[in-house]
Protein backbone atom coordinates (compact mmCIF):
# COMPACT_ATOMS: atom_id res chain seq x y z
CA UNK A 1 0.00 0.00 0.00
CA UNK A 2 1.27 3.89 -0.82
CA UNK A 3 -0.27 6.85 0.54
CA UNK A 4 1.09 10.11 -1.11
CA UNK A 5 -0.14 13.35 -0.14
CA UNK A 6 1.32 17.23 -0.39
CA UNK A 7 0.92 20.55 1.91
CA UNK A 8 2.05 23.98 0.23
CA UNK A 9 2.79 27.35 2.15
CA UNK A 10 5.06 25.98 4.55
CA UNK A 11 7.13 27.71 7.10
CA UNK A 12 10.08 25.89 6.95
CA UNK A 13 11.95 25.46 10.60
CA UNK A 14 15.03 23.80 10.61
CA UNK A 15 16.69 21.88 12.83
CA UNK A 16 19.36 24.11 13.36
CA UNK A 17 17.43 26.33 15.39
CA UNK A 18 16.70 24.29 17.87
CA UNK A 19 20.31 23.71 18.64
CA UNK A 20 19.99 27.38 18.96
CA UNK A 21 18.75 26.95 22.23
CA UNK A 22 15.01 27.95 21.24
CA UNK A 23 13.13 28.29 24.22
CA UNK A 24 10.33 25.08 24.87
CA UNK A 25 7.43 27.69 24.20
CA UNK A 26 8.31 28.56 21.21
CA UNK A 27 9.05 24.71 20.12
CA UNK A 28 5.77 23.89 21.29
CA UNK A 29 4.21 26.77 19.02
CA UNK A 30 6.03 25.36 15.95
CA UNK A 31 4.71 21.43 16.88
CA UNK A 32 1.18 22.71 17.46
CA UNK A 33 1.40 24.83 13.87
CA UNK A 34 2.39 21.80 12.07
CA UNK A 35 0.07 18.95 13.75
CA UNK A 36 -2.47 21.49 12.98
CA UNK A 37 -1.66 21.15 9.80
CA UNK A 38 -1.42 18.00 8.79
CA UNK A 39 -3.75 16.51 11.53
CA UNK A 40 -7.10 15.28 9.59
CA UNK A 41 -6.08 14.98 6.06
CA UNK A 42 -5.22 11.47 5.97
CA UNK A 43 -8.44 10.29 4.26
CA UNK A 44 -8.98 8.64 1.03
CA UNK A 45 -9.87 10.82 -1.87
CA UNK A 46 -12.34 10.00 -4.40
CA UNK A 47 -12.36 10.34 -7.92
CA UNK A 48 -14.01 13.76 -7.61
CA UNK A 49 -11.07 14.90 -5.74
CA UNK A 50 -13.47 15.22 -1.99
CA UNK A 51 -12.37 13.39 0.81
CA UNK A 52 -14.36 10.39 2.96
CA UNK A 53 -13.91 10.46 6.27
CA UNK A 54 -15.44 7.32 6.12
CA UNK A 55 -12.78 5.38 5.21
CA UNK A 56 -9.47 6.79 6.47
CA UNK A 57 -6.19 5.77 5.53
CA UNK A 58 -4.55 3.20 7.77
CA UNK A 59 -1.19 1.09 8.07
CA UNK A 60 -1.28 -1.50 9.99
CA UNK A 61 2.71 -2.90 8.91
CA UNK A 62 5.70 -1.35 9.00
CA UNK A 63 6.39 1.34 6.69
CA UNK A 64 8.77 3.84 4.67
CA UNK A 65 8.59 7.51 4.84
CA UNK A 66 10.01 9.62 1.52
CA UNK A 67 9.41 13.64 2.50
CA UNK A 68 9.97 15.65 -0.56
CA UNK A 69 10.63 19.31 0.30
CA UNK A 70 10.58 21.38 -2.42
CA UNK A 71 11.67 24.81 -0.85
CA UNK A 72 12.91 28.51 -2.15
CA UNK A 73 15.88 28.35 -0.42
CA UNK A 74 16.52 24.51 0.30
CA UNK A 75 18.35 23.44 3.70
CA UNK A 76 20.83 20.69 3.98
CA UNK A 77 18.77 17.52 4.38
CA UNK A 78 19.68 16.49 7.82
CA UNK A 79 18.17 20.11 8.94
CA UNK A 80 14.45 18.82 7.47
CA UNK A 81 14.19 16.61 10.56
CA UNK A 82 12.21 18.59 12.73
CA UNK A 83 10.01 19.38 10.74
CA UNK A 84 9.56 15.57 9.79
CA UNK A 85 9.48 14.63 13.23
CA UNK A 86 6.42 16.78 13.79
CA UNK A 87 4.94 15.69 9.97
CA UNK A 88 5.55 11.85 11.66
CA UNK A 89 4.02 12.77 14.90
CA UNK A 90 0.58 13.94 13.03
CA UNK A 91 0.43 10.40 11.03
CA UNK A 92 1.15 8.55 14.35
CA UNK A 93 -2.06 11.00 16.50
CA UNK A 94 -4.36 10.53 13.09
CA UNK A 95 -3.61 6.84 13.28
CA UNK A 96 -2.09 6.50 9.77
CA UNK A 97 0.71 4.24 11.51
CA UNK A 98 -0.14 2.63 14.69
CA UNK A 99 3.21 4.90 16.09
CA UNK A 100 6.47 6.38 14.81
CA UNK A 101 8.57 3.66 16.78
CA UNK A 102 10.92 1.55 14.38
CA UNK A 103 8.77 -1.07 14.93
CA UNK A 104 5.91 0.51 12.51
CA UNK A 105 8.34 3.37 10.67
CA UNK A 106 11.82 1.41 9.38
CA UNK A 107 13.30 4.32 7.69
CA UNK A 108 12.78 7.90 6.38
CA UNK A 109 14.21 9.67 3.41
CA UNK A 110 14.38 13.03 3.38
CA UNK A 111 14.90 15.12 -0.04
CA UNK A 112 15.47 18.82 0.25
CA UNK A 113 15.03 20.67 -3.77
CA UNK A 114 14.62 24.20 -5.25
CA UNK A 115 10.95 24.92 -5.47
CA UNK A 116 8.59 28.17 -6.63
CA UNK A 117 7.57 27.75 -3.26
CA UNK A 118 7.43 25.81 -0.03
CA UNK A 119 6.09 22.57 -0.15
CA UNK A 120 6.05 19.26 1.63
CA UNK A 121 5.10 15.58 -0.61
CA UNK A 122 5.28 12.83 1.89
CA UNK A 123 5.11 9.26 0.39
CA UNK A 124 4.17 6.52 3.00
CA UNK A 125 4.33 2.70 1.94
CA UNK A 126 4.78 -0.47 3.02
CA UNK A 127 8.41 -2.54 2.83
CA UNK A 128 6.27 -4.63 0.15
CA UNK A 129 5.71 -1.79 -2.12
CA UNK A 130 8.47 -1.16 -4.90
CA UNK A 131 10.24 1.92 -3.03
CA UNK A 132 9.68 4.81 -6.43
CA UNK A 133 12.97 6.24 -7.74
CA UNK A 134 14.37 9.73 -6.98
CA UNK A 135 13.20 10.92 -10.05
CA UNK A 136 9.75 9.37 -9.79
CA UNK A 137 9.73 11.44 -6.93
CA UNK A 138 10.84 14.65 -8.13
CA UNK A 139 8.16 13.97 -10.92
CA UNK A 140 5.19 14.34 -8.25
CA UNK A 141 3.10 17.07 -8.47
CA UNK A 142 2.56 18.90 -5.41
CA UNK A 143 -0.77 20.27 -6.00
CA UNK A 144 -2.30 17.16 -6.70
Amino acid sequence: MKYIFSLSGIVPISLNKIYAGVHWDQRSKWKNEWRGAFTGWHFWQRPDGTYNAERPVRFESPVEITYLFRMKKPMDSTNLAFMCKLIEDSLSQDKVIEDDTPKYVRSSKFIPVQGKENSVTVIVQTLDEPMMTYDEILALDPNE
